[in-house]
């Protein structure tokens, strides 16, 4: 199992590039949020009307109304000239036509200009952050999403990762010898082997050990680490004859190593659900073993940081046991390793029955590991291949000849370097995020030196910026219990075993994390928001406001309360606002209200456009997904811009203020001369 370190995949730079892609068309869609400026004069201010609105709407003092385009004002004549409708009191288009109008006539002009929503400006702002932050984990995506010490060859800015280091090792008590084979490193003359050493991810790594194991490589053959931890001579490589997936032929993933892969997705409901590969190999006379590279996948980190994330604050507390040598809890990581497993490796025997020889477990997601898997004498060289689906990566399947065991020379670093080029000469290293050191090794000359990295040491995840590993640099790590500052938070429950290592357990919780956390953003998002009362017919884009004859909805409150909830408030199209009362169409009929009976109003369905940016801000929040780690900080910060974003723009569209809701009636300039109250109809839709 692969805990300590959340693996990079290759194919991440191409879902970054979708994820930039998608918060571009989010930002787009939400940058055609708009506001409107509306604005009433009366004929006496003709030289201030607004000329940029590209309607003109003339209140007549009657309580007709004219909705005009293309307008045009002749302030020497005192007329308006304009293409549109003739609109009654009770909004009915009358004619549609070319019209002159005699400012005579004319109560009230009114403009309505659209422009950008202020609130576009914030969330623009983040969304150049979080673009930033996706375009660096592009280019440094280890930094983003973990790993494990990273080992390269040289110190060639380009040179390809070649190992990783101590995958398991995320407490003291986990500690353990790491021995990953140099396969694709050629160094043929020996003499000096510079071995760089990065930490490319937010983590603290503690290094006990960096050694390098050499052996004498037989003539046209390679030695290779076996899964027993022997050292053998191999000879004859040959490449896997047939492999079978699910019926599909997957021979061509895994006949060099190559890195073209062979990996498959992970069962929708069950992690542990099992997969098997048909495999036929060439053999030859002689011991014969079966040789794979692989690594593993994305699915072992999940689980591993999905079963902290259950012990929330309990999860430093519980590792503090496991370095105590609590036995529940260690069975409890054991239990971990046993859902996934490794690779179970069967072959079929000359009587057709088919034994396990063995399992195949190499741990880490950067970098394949290869290793050798000795096979029965009996063996009829066809395989099987059994692994929990998704979990590993297979990039290379051959047979080879096993020759003698092999004991190779453990050479320790002659000169440690940091990334300054400063001699570093303590035993042990602690190493934080971005930290680069370079060892130094002198390998035999002579004959061609088949070579393995053996690493020892412990990673700390998310401990180095508590200051207490960053205290003791350079010194000597014991394996003391982990440090009460570090992580841990509160006691280990006594029931806390029980709840997070039950199998059972896993199917039912992570679909209710998942709605948990959907339901918190969603309620976030939601919290600031004002309620707009408009019904959903009432309610009108900017654009739509432009053109729209009839009033905004509005809603009374009575001060004096009635028992009866119906009469409580009156709600409905505002019709006129004057100084003795407002004027409501509601559902019942007309109803003027008094105003020293006006306890509050809400005038709703005006022109906001919330939810585009709350589209824009759940975009962008699901864009951190390509942040790793970094999401910790990108997550809140789309969550609050979304908040103060959504909640100023749906506020925009509520007004609360009498004198203000004129603007917002059916007649601005108020009630007109005879009007008639049973000539208006029931307020069905404000698009009528």
């Amino acid at each position: 199992m692969r805990p300590a370190c959340l693996p990079y995949r290759r194919g991440h730079s191409r879902t970054a590039a979708v994820v930039l892609a998608a918060l571009c068309c989010g930002s787009i869609a939400a940058c055609t949020a708009t506001r409107l400026t509306r604005s009433l004069k009366t004929p006496s201010e003709l030289a201030t009307v607004d000329r940029r609105s590209p309607f003109l709407k003339v209140h007549a003092r009657n309580g007709y109304l004219y909705l005009l385009s293309g307008w045009t004002v002749q302030e020497s004549a005192r007329t308006i000239t304009g293409d549109g409708e003739h609109i009654d009191s009770a909004r009915q288009t009358i004619s549609r036509g070319r019209f002159t109008i005699s400012l005579e006539d004319v109560a009230l002009l009114e403009t309505n200009v659209v422009h950008r929503s202020s609130a576009v400006a914030g969330l623009a702002i983040v969304t150049g952050v979080s673009a930033a932050v996706t375009a660096y984990c592009i280019a440094q995506p280890k930094a983003c999403f973990g790993s494990c010490p990273t080992f390269y060859i040289g110190d060639q800015r380009d040179a390809p990762i070649q190992a990783e280091g101590f995958s398991t090792s995320v407490a003291p008590s986990l500690e353990a010898r790491d021995v990953d084979a140099l396969y694709r490193t050629e160094f043929r003359r020996g003499g000096r082997l510079n071995v760089t050493m990065k930490n490319e991810a937010l983590e603290t790594h503690v290094v006990k050990s960096v050694r390098l194991l050499a052996a004498a490589r037989p003539p046209h053959g390679r030695v290779l680490a076996t899964v027993g931890g022997q050292f053998r001579e191999a000879s004859d490589p040959r490449q896997a004859r047939e492999c079978r997936d699910h019926s599909v032929d997957c021979v061509s993933r895994v006949r060099a190593f190559d890195g073209i892969e062979r990996l498959s997705v992970t069962d929708p409901d069950d992690l542990a659900r099992r997969e098997t590969i048909e495999v036929r190999l060439v053999l030859e006379e002689g011991p014969q073993a079966l040789v794979m590279a692989s690594r593993q996948s994305l699915a072992s980190t999940y689980l591993f940081y999905q079963s902290l994330a259950y012990l929330g604050r309990a999860a430093g507390a519980t590792l503090a046991a496991l370095e105590r040598g609590d036995r529940t809890v260690a069975t409890g990581f054991a239990r971990l390793q046993q859902v996934l497993g490794g690779i179970e490796v069967w072959s079929e025997t000359q009587h057709g029955a088919w034994v396990r020889v063995g399992d195949i477990h190499e741990l880490g997601p950067l970098a394949s590991d290869v290793v050798a898997l000795p096979l029965p004498p009996e063996t009829t060289g066809r395989l099987r291949l059994r692994m929990a689906r998704g979990h590993w990566r297979i990039d290379y399947l051959a047979s080879v000849t096993l020759g003698a065991e092999v004991r190779p020379a453990i050479l320790a670093p002659w000169a440690v370097r940091d990334g300054t080029g400063a001699l570093i000469r303590d035993g042990s290293l602690t190493t934080l995020p971005g930290d680069t050191y370079t060892y130094s090794f002198n390998v035999p000359r002579g004959a061609h030196q088949e070579l393995f990295l053996e690493t020892q040491a412990t990673t700390w995840n998310g401990c180095g910026s508590s200051g207490w590993l960053r205290k003791i640099r350079g010194e000597r790590i014991s394996s003391s219990p982990i440090p009460s500052n570090c992580c841990a938070t509160s006691r280990l429950s006594s029931n806390l075993t029980s709840r997070i290592w039950n199998p059972s357990s896993g199917a039912a919780a992570m679909p209710g994390h998942r709605q948990t956390v959907t339901l918190c953003l969603v309620a976030a998002l939601l919290s600031g928001c004002a309620r707009n009362p408009a019904p959903q017919t009432w309610r009108f884009s900017a654009r739509e406001a432009q053109q729209s004859v009839r009033g905004a909805w509005i809603v009374v409150e009575l001060r004096e309360a009635s028992s009866d909830p119906a009469q409580r408030r009156v709600e409905g199209e505002l019709i006129a606002v004057d100084a003795a009362a407002v004027h409501v169409l509601s559902m019942s009929g007309y109803r003027p209200v008094p105003r020293p009976l006006i306890g509050r109003v809400t005038v709703g369905g005006v022109f906001h456009s919330r939810g585009l940016l709350a589209l824009w801000a759940s975009i962008g929040a699901a864009s951190t997904l390509s942040h790793g780690a970094l999401l910790v900080t990108t997550v809140p910060m789309w969550t609050l811009a979304g908040v103060l974003a959504s909640a100023h723009e749906s506020r925009a569209g509520i007004i609360k203020d009498l004198d203000a809701a004129r603007a917002f009636a059916r007649f601005p300039q108020g009630l007109p001369e005879n009007f008639d109250p049973a000539a208006l109809d029931s307020p069905v839709s404000g698009r009528d």
